[in-house]
Formats: C-alpha cells, structure tokens, sequence
C-alpha cells in the first residue's frame, strides 16, 4: 500500500511535457475588445452584409484570416471581423469553472443550473436555482462569479426570466396570494357594485380582498455587472362576492389590475399596455424553458422540464478544454528555447511541489532539509523519477524504526534539483545527535510516513516569463484532485473538478557546471512584484566560489545558509568534488608511479656493479 501513493503520483504529476498534437491543435476562443462591439460581415469586406452584431466581451472561434480580417465562428453562424478588434482569450479560465463544479457538486435541491457569460467581461458565470422549502414555494436564484456571488434573491412570489443579449433561457412562474384591505375609491364600477348598500357610499371604505402578485424578474446581460428589472401584477379580487364581469381562474370577481416597473431600485406605475408591450419578448420568447409553475404556492416542477447537473458539469468541461488549449498554446509558444531545455525547466517545476523551499525560509536551506524533502519525495512520489529507482535506494528498516536508503539516488536528485553536492560531515553536524545521518554509502533516518489523503497536488503551468541574468520564472496555479481523477497535460480542463489552492512562480537559474549548463532551483514566490534578483546573488555566487576552491578546502568546509556568512560558500557541486578527487589520486598515483621508478633504476644499478 505505501508504494501505490508512489507509483499514482508519478502517474498524475506527469504532465509537463510538450502539448500532444491534439491539444496543440485546439481552436482558442477570442473576444471582441471594442466597448462599441463589432459588426459581423459575410465577407471580409466592411460594406458587406451584416450576419450579426456583437457586443464587447462577445466570445468567437477563429477560422481563417485574410488580409486584416479574420473569419469567424459565434453561435453556429459564420462571418468576417476586422482582426484589430478582437485578441486571444487567454485569462485562465480553469480557476472560475473549478469553484462553479464544485458548488454544483457540493449544492443541494437544485432547480436548475445555467453557465453563461452574464457580464460581458468574457469569463462565464454560475446561475443556480435551488428549491428552499418546497412547502412555502420559495426558491433561491444565485449568480457566482467565480467564488463570488453578484446576485442573489429569494423568490417567494413572481416570474424570472434569464437571458443574454440574444436568448432567454428558463421562466419561473408563481402566483402568490395574499389577504389584503382597499379604499373602495381605489377599485373599479364593479367593486362600487358590490359594496354600495354596505359602505354606505363612504369612498374610504376598506373592502377586505385577496391580491395576486406575479412578478417578472429580468436579470440582463451588463457590461461588467448583472442587472434586474422588476415587472410586478397585482391582481385585486373580491373575497366575498362572485360573479362579475370580469373575473380570475378562481372565478373571482377582479376589483383592481395595478401593473409596476422596477428598475435600479427606483419603481414607477404603468398603464396595462405598456406594461405587455415592455414584457412581451421576454414572456412570447420561444427560447423560454418554463420550469415550474407555482399556483398558490404549490412548488410543482414542470412535468415537461427535466435537469441534470451532470449536463452543466459536461458544459464546464467543455469551456475548460477550450481554455486548456489555449494555455498549451502559451507553452508551445515558447518553441525559440531548446526544446530538452524547457522540457527539463517543466518537469522541474512538477517536481518542486516537493522539493521546494521558498528563499524566505532561509534557515532552511541546509542540507538536512534538502534530504528530508527527497524522502518526502521517495514516500509519496517524485515526479520524473521511477518509483523503482527510489524503492531499490530504500533498503529498509530495523527494529527501533530507523529507515535506511541507499546514498547515491538520493545524492543525485539534490544535485539535480538544487545543484549542490552533499558532503558527509556538513550534514551529520547540521543534523545533530537526534536528527538522520550519513554515511559513504548510506543515510539512517527516523521517517514517520503519512496515508496519502483524499486528494494528491497538481502544479498547472501558465507562463514562463525569462527574468534578467538567466534567471526564468515558471507561473503556476496549483490544484487539490481528487485521487479518482487522473490529470495529465492532455486533460487539464479535468481540473475543474479539483479545488484551486494557490498561485505563484518558481524561479530557476541558468548556471555553468563542468558539464555544461544545468538549471538550479533558486526561490518559489506567490508574485513576481516580490522578486529581487541581488537577494539571489551571493547565494549563486557562492555556488561558483566553490568551484575554485582546493580540495583541502573543500574538506574543511562547513556549509552555512546565506544569513549565515558573507564569506564561506554553501555547498560543491557534484563535479567539482569529483574533479578534485581525481586530481588527489592522480598526484598520489605520480608520487607511487616515481618511486616505483626510482627503485627498479637503483635496483639495475646495483645489480650492474655486482657484475
């Protein structure tokens, strides 16, 4: 069991290696930029007949372009727009639609679900209705944006409407009553009827009635914001006589019909017929889905509505791979660099979910805490390490519960990832008497491993920007995932399903080894802004300075952190300290090599006299 949390994690953490030919090839949303929006051409002509016009925030597929004039593809319809008028989409959208999965996944008695771009702003919202008390006919309408709720509002009586710029897609419709008084001078001839022997022909008579109110509430696409227009019925009914000319579905006889408009707070009587000419294309809509009809508060869905929160999630899913795709195009475009140079830039970034320890933390960085998060590694997995390769190093453990590995695979991974070499008597004084030790051959540890818990991490690369002095800082946002959910470069839009935890950037720097030029860890930040580059510099520079020490120095080094010392250098690099070793026995095997020599010459010297 404890080495299955390795092998899935070096499965799932697997994925930043170049985008596959599909991925690639995704066809990226762009959005229209003007405030005034664009007009949408058959042709690539500006004279050309208008298919349709869209509004700033308005989302296109691109298809072809033609001399300043890119072919297009929005809502199933084809069409030309001036290629200065819209960019590449290329905000993340993967952090908005995990936060939306996972309110569908986790909200209860949901009516309904809608993803849509209300606000224009490019980047869809969350629409959810959700069934508070059946018993009372209240619903709950919510929009998120993102993990933020930009409207919300009970409804315990009305119609709403949803819609954008050019559908509406779902009606909620109830009718609530209540009892109620009104001045006999505030209803019509028929009221006047039936009260004149009992009000005695006093107009300040209150006639107990029942009120009806039916509310049309419009939530319209804003720019940058969702807004509601209220359209308010109350239908004024008699509670004692029936039979009038004209009367309601309960037969009874209507008094009064006051009709209202509510808009940014602000209400305003209407006459009847302006009020139907301002909520007919909402309610004659074709696109509208009623999906309950609440009569006296009856809460009952519409027998030919059905909903699946499944469908949404799909939806998600679908926007997310679209917004994938174009982050893979943002890796690939980084095609200028050596392609085994940025290859090893990415799985080192997958593999500092572990290893790393951020420059702040500078009483860290010693070699102690470079070996406890490669054990870390070795438990639970280390990306672009095979999980045989640390198994085998683990040669096992004895009866006080001390862990013993093998030295040299885990030598190799902290020079790999940090660029520096362990030495034996730095690390067991930085240790101490109670911590691990080391060997020639092996370290001994104390190492309580946990279970691996519900989710594993996954690092999601989103820019790699190239700092000053070789330094480039790989962007990420990191996700908790679920253990059922496997991700790798070709699915990250299955992110959504995961929990965003943070952001930040890991910097890497460009260094000379004898060997060539290798890429060392240097600090992980949560913002760029935050970046010094000299902060770094005696840090690295210490890394050079070791280079060009004896080896009789080297032997009596003692490492330190930067807060440490000004003076003495952290660590040697690997080949350095090899390089050194061979010099050693190269002298020690010359001074063999010439007494050796010395001694066969004054051997045949001797022998040649005796003769």
């Amino acid at each position: 069991m404890k080495y299955i949390f390795s092998i899935v994690m070096a499965a799932v953490l697997s994925v930043y290696v170049l985008p596959s030919t599909s991925q690639a090839n995704a066809t990226p949303y762009y959005i229209v930029t003007p405030e005034v929006g664009v007009t949408m051409t058959a042709t690539a002509d500006a004279a050309g007949m208008t298919v349709a016009k869209l509004k700033q925030g308005a989302r296109v597929e691109p298809i072809a372009q033609e001399n300043g004039w890119t072919k297009v593809l929005y809502h199933n319809r084809l069409g030309w727009v001036k290629s200065d008028f819209i960019k590449p989409f290329t905000i993340d959208l993967t952090r908005s639609y995990s936060t939306y999965y996972k309110q569908l996944s986790e909200t209860a008695n949901i009516v309904y679900a809608l993803v849509h771009d209300f606000t224009q702003d490019g980047v869809e919202e969350l629409y959810v209705v959700t069934d508070s008390d059946t018993s009372k006919g209240e619903y709950v309408e919510t929009v998120y944006s993102g993990p933020d709720v930009i409207y919300k509002k009970t409804l315990t009586d009305g119609l709403t409407i949803v819609r954008n710029t050019n559908d509406y897609y779902v009606k909620h419709d109830t009718r609530t009553k209540r009892g109620s008084a009104y001045p006999l001078s505030k209803l019509n001839d028929q009221a006047k009827t039936d009260y004149y022997v009992i009000s005695g022909g006093n107009e300040k008579y209150e006639v107990p009635t029942n009120s009806y109110f039916n509310s049309l509430f419009v939530l319209q696409s804003g720019s940058g914001a969702v807004s509601e227009r209220t359209y308010l019925i109350e239908e004024v009914v008699s509670k004692e006589y029936f039979g009038g000319q004209q009367k309601n579905a309960y037969n009874e006889t209507i008094y009064a019909m006051h009709y209202s408009m509510t808009e940014n707070g602000k209400k305003k009587s209407v006459t009847n017929k302006d009020f139907e000419m301002e909520i007919s294309p909402y309610v004659n809509a074709k696109a509208v889905m009623e999906i309950y009809k609440d009569d006296d508060q009856s809460a009952t869905l519409s027998n030919s509505y059905s909903f699946h929160v499944e469908n949404v999630q799909q939806q998600l899913l679908a926007l997310a791979e679209k917004s994938t795709g174009t982050q893979q195009e943002l890796v690939k475009s980084y095609a200028g660099w050596d392609e085994e140079e940025l290859v090893t830039l990415q799985q080192k970034l997958a593999q500092s979910l572990i290893l790393e320890i951020p420059f702040r933390f500078e009483m860290e960085r010693n070699l102690v805490s470079y070996f406890s998060n490669v054990e870390i590694g070795i438990a639970r997995g280390l990306p672009y390490y095979d999980p045989v390769f640390f198994t085998r190093s683990r040669t096992g453990e004895d009866e006080r519960g001390y862990t013993y590995y093998d030295r040299a695979p885990i030598d190799q991974v902290i020079y790999d990832f940090y660029g520096v070499k362990m030495d034996t008597a730095t690390f067991n004084a930085q240790a101490g008497e109670n911590g691990p030790s080391v060997d020639d051959f092996q370290y001994i540890s104390l190492f309580s491993e946990t279970q691996p818990g519900e989710t594993y991490p996954y690092r999601q690369l989103i820019d790699i920007k190239e700092l000053e002095n070789d330094y480039v800082a790989m962007q990420f946002d990191d996700y908790s995932v679920p253990w059922d959910i496997i991700i790798d470069h070709t699915n990250e839009s299955a992110l959504i399903a995961g929990t965003y935890d943070k952001s930040g950037s890991v910097i890497f720097k460009r260094l000379p080894f004898e060997q060539g030029t290798k890429w060392v860890y240097i600090d992980t930040v949560e913002s760029l802004n935050e970046v010094n580059i000299e902060q770094y510099k005696h840090y690295v520079n210490n890394l050079h300075v070791i280079q060009e020490l004896s080896a009789e120095q080297k032997v009596n080094e003692v490492a330190v952190t930067p807060a440490q010392t000004t003076e003495q250098p952290l660590l040697a690099p690997v080949e350095d300290r090899a390089e050194s070793s061979i010099g050693i026995w190269l002298i020690f095997a010359t001074l063999i090599f010439a007494l050796a020599s010395g001694g066969a010459l004054f051997w045949f010297k001797r022998k040649k006299d005796a003769v």
